[in-house]
């Protein structure tokens, strides 16, 4: 059992880094807008277009099956509460 919690908590500090990675990556195009952009000359305003682009498009960390975020840590959560469940209910 002991196992069992350890190895939730772990999966939730990744969840957890993973959902702030996608919350801080949302902000990116704003803070760039929110610049003063327009006072700098043509090279910096290309560059900061060029950020505001990339931005519209969040950030995601992804293994090969399934993204890192709360939202799949929860999927998980209750996909594993429904099979004990179901085992239990058999035996």
């Amino acid at each position: 059992m002991s196992y069992l919690i350890a190895y939730l908590l772990q999966m939730l500090c990744y969840a957890i880094s993973g959902n702030m990675m996608i919350n801080s990556s949302a902000n990116v195009a704003t803070s760039c807008y929110d610049f003063q952009w327009y006072k700098c000359n043509a090279k910096v305003r290309k560059v900061i277009w060029m950020i505001m682009i990339r931005a519209q498009k969040p950030v995601n960390v992804e293994i090969p099956f399934l993204e890192v975020s709360l939202e799949t840590f929860l999927n998980i959560i209750r996909a594993g509460t429904s099979y004990y469940t179901l085992m239990k209910s058999l035996l």
